[in-house]
């Protein structure tokens, strides 16, 4: 028998928060054997996860489940409120690691989109799925526990999703996009025979519609259609980052895209939909191969800078493009007909291994300056993931090409950063 009332201190919790801090508790009983819920078996509990190589977002999330245990004790006497108060003074160790994220692109997405085969019973679930992960950036705790009845219609027919309950019990209500709310509303027409309940449920091999789908299950769902998009290792959690990230780069506000995932801080959501930026480096506007004492780098107007000539052939200053083995030079891939192109006569940044093509235009439709754009093409700069899809996209080229233009460009082997 449990010494303290679990499920009381867990009443109110979102369905991945309740396990989490049981998982947490139930740890905390095994290793204590009994002992008191003080300051001091709580610091020690700690100091234990720690020296057993657990990171300190788990040991957070222990301090933070025995926490609310201690209130709980508190309350109905188990232990001094004195002693709950100890418990809650101690301070939840600062997160230093840079955690790995993972979102898919816009690409990625569609592609996600229209993987289910609709023409089955399955399919059309998987196709609804799909929709209230991406589309509502629903957790999937928040899935399995959806009703039919929780989805309705306004006055002005918009499909929203009402009372639904996130992290720490907050209540919200999500409107659903029109591009998710065909898939839901066609799967809740195949629920109308049955009687009002879960909206996501299993569906047997016969063609049955069975109970409410479990967290486990629509995470295989995930799995399953990440492997045909590609992504074999996909989590629902990468679909609900998905979805705050393509809306801030759609430019919705932080405080929409905050109400939709029901994060309680705009923090959170600034970090969870955090876009990855060039260096400041970057948009400084500095020839490599020039000398200061050059008279084409002064100024020959207010706010203006003459173009520089085009270099020589032979006195090209700029690393040439190796390969791996060092080996001779390679020719420039060549890019696709959409390409935008530079006009006749146009003043402005060129680029040296691709000098015919529009900078500025280009990095408008990718989301970064003309500067970083150059370099990229000159192989100077390693582009982020998201970069480098956008870049294969819009030229033409595959994932492999792109880092090849960094990866020719260089001589020595990267240095990894890191423990061993």
């Amino acid at each position: 028998m449990m010494p303290f009332n679990i499920e009381a201190a867990l009443f109110g919790l979102a369905p991945s928060s309740r396990r989490c801090y049981d998982a947490r508790i139930r740890a905390w009983i095994a290793w204590s054997k009994g002992g008191p819920l003080d300051r001091e078996h709580v610091q020690g509990y700690l100091r234990f996860l720690e020296l057993g190589g657990y990171s300190a977002q788990v040991q957070n999330q222990s301090l933070a489940a025995l926490k609310r245990l201690a209130v709980e004790a508190a309350e109905i006497g188990r232990i001094d409120p004195q002693v709950a108060a100890q418990v809650q003074g101690i301070k939840a160790r600062p997160i230093t690691q840079i955690r790995t994220v993972r979102s898919l692109s816009a690409a990625q997405s569609s592609a996600l989109l229209v993987a289910p085969d609709r023409k089955n019973l399955i399919g059309r679930r998987d196709a609804a799925v799909i929709a209230l992960l991406l589309g509502c950036g629903l957790q999937r705790g928040e899935a399995c526990g959806l009703t039919a009845e929780q989805v309705v219609r306004t006055t002005q027919d918009r499909m929203l999703i009402v009372d639904l309950v996130g992290k720490g019990g907050r209540i919200r209500s999500v409107a659903v996009p029109q591009w998710a709310a065909l898939d839901i509303q066609r799967w809740i027409g195949e629920l109308v025979p049955l009687e009002p309940n879960y909206l996501l449920r299993s569906v047997a091999s016969a063609g049955t519609i069975n109970d409410s789908l479990s967290p486990s299950a629509i995470r295989d769902i995930v799995r399953r259609y990440g492997a045909v998009i590609g992504v074999p290792d996909l989590t629902p959690q990468d679909i609900r980052r998905t979805c705050g990230r393509l809306a801030r780069l759609g430019g919705a506000p932080l405080e929409t895209i905050q109400h939709t995932l029901g994060h309680a801080d705009v923090g959170t959501t600034a970090r969870f939909t955090r876009i990855a930026e060039p260096n400041a480096g970057d948009y400084i506007d500095i020839k490599p191969a020039a000398s200061p004492l050059d008279p084409s780098n002064s100024r020959s107007g207010r706010g203006q800078t003459p173009e520089p000539p085009e270099p020589e052939p032979t006195a090209d200053l700029s690393p040439p493009l190796l390969t791996p083995d060092s080996g001779p030079a390679l020719e420039p891939l060549q890019p696709s007909a959409s390409v935008p192109q530079r006009a006749p006569g146009t003043r402005g940044r060129r680029c040296a291994s691709y000098p015919d093509m529009d900078l500025r235009r280009i990095g408008k439709f990718l989301g970064i300056s003309s500067t970083y754009v150059g370099r990229i093409l000159n192989g100077h700069s390693r582009p982020s993931m998201g970069v480098a899809q956008k870049f294969a996209k819009l030229m033409g080229w595959t994932l492999d090409q792109v880092n090849g233009l960094y990866n020719r460009n260089t001589t020595e082997p990267e240095e990894e950063i890191g423990t061993p």
